[in-house]
């Protein structure tokens, strides 16, 4: 958990937003087409939503 040591602050100030770095939102059903975009580099993350 070193990793999150140094942003952690940031995060909880709110002058960084982790969550913005998602590139599509998909529907529970759409999941492996994420992953596709995830693996061709078309998409950074994808957050699903029921």
């Amino acid at each position: 958990m070193a990793h999150i040591e140094a942003p952690m602050p940031h995060i909880l100030d709110g002058s960084i937003r982790p969550g913005r770095g998602c590139g599509r939102m998909v529907s529970l059903e759409a999941i492996a087409g994420s992953y596709r975009a995830m693996n061709d580099r078309e998409a950074l993350k994808a957050l699903v939503r029921p």
